[in-house]
């Protein structure tokens, strides 16, 4: 069966990169895709060079909006999507030319599945191809053992998702999140899935400098954010079972971050007290409920700050 996929493509002042991600799109075996570029700002040649390039093929559909930042991009993306799939592709990173044709083939082979998660690689010369030899696994989970997995992951060029999940459930990209909101979108759709797929040929390459980290994720209010709304989102549409494994990753994020506070020697019991009054405004907003041993950790560790505050 010949699927159309819909691949997102927020761009952001990358005028030296731009080129070869649209390229490696346009360029895929698979013909039947659609790309939507949103051009999210960029005062630098980006605009330009997706208008060029949507002159010599009219499968990329582009759009100019004020920068209003990725996620506001991705959801203004969204609403124009039409394919029977969604992907997602950052306009710094490039794919292989066969990514899509493999990803048909398994869903013409399991054509009840939802949701793909998928495997990117990092790449330290831009524009490598690499030949993608060797054997792959391909791993079918029904939601349950899948959350209960350690696939789940989070970044968007890892997500290949069926439209209907996400607009029947009306899942979109939280704007005011600096971090986590991709995660945040992933877990929801995999609460709005009943089949899902594990693939780890890794079709999707970014470039990463040697000695570089690849992505910043120190940032635990984010997180916890990230996980509390996941939480809220399946106390409206998931099982009781489903609900609890989302509350309980949360609130196991939670105590993480408060027993790393507690063995942090530099962090204050005023400071202390000012991340865990943040923490515990998410936790509350987001219909969280702490037990016993989280208020005794808490407990434990405002002492332990308290009375090293008074040596």
């Amino acid at each position: 069966m010949k699927h159309l996929i819909s691949i997102i493509v927020p761009v952001y002042n990358s005028e030296d990169y731009i080129l070869e991600c649209i390229t490696s799109i346009l360029h895929q075996t698979y013909w039947k895709i659609e790309v939507i570029a949103v051009n999210d700002g960029s005062n630098d040649m980006s605009g330009v060079i997706l208008d060029e390039l949507a002159k010599i093929d009219d499968r990329l559909k582009v759009s100019h909006t004020a920068n209003n930042g990725v996620s506001s991009a991705r959801n203004l993306a969204l609403t124009k999507a039409s394919g029977d799939y969604l992907m997602f592709v950052d306009s710094d990173d490039w794919i292989a030319e066969n990514m899509i044709e493999d990803i048909v083939d398994i869903l013409n082979e399991f054509p009840e599945v939802d949701l793909l998660r998928l495997v990117s690689k990092p790449a330290y010369v831009r524009n490598e191809q690499r030949k993608l030899t060797g054997n792959y696994t391909i791993l079918s989970y029904d939601k349950t053992s899948y959350l209960n997995s350690d696939r789940i992951g989070g970044y968007m060029h890892s997500l290949f998702v069926r439209r209907s999940i996400v607009s029947d459930n009306n899942i979109t990209f939280s704007e005011d999140m600096k971090l986590m909101e991709d995660q945040e979108f992933s877990m929801k759709c995999v609460l709005s899935c009943k089949s899902i797929i594990y693939y780890d040929k890794p079709h999707y390459f970014y470039y990463q400098s040697p000695g570089q980290s690849s992505r910043d994720t120190n940032n635990s209010i984010d997180i916890l954010k990230c996980r509390g709304r996941v939480y809220r989102y399946a106390r409206i549409s998931s099982s009781t079972e489903h609900k609890e494994i989302v509350q309980e990753q949360a609130l196991t994020k939670f105590r993480d971050f408060i027993r790393a506070a507690r063995y942090d020697e530099t962090l204050s019991f005023g400071r202390f007290l000012r991340i865990s009054s943040l923490y515990l405004r998410v936790i509350s907003a987001n219909y969280l409920k702490l037990r016993i041993k989280d208020f005794l950790l808490i407990g434990y560790t405002f002492g332990n700050k308290f009375f090293k505050g008074k040596v």
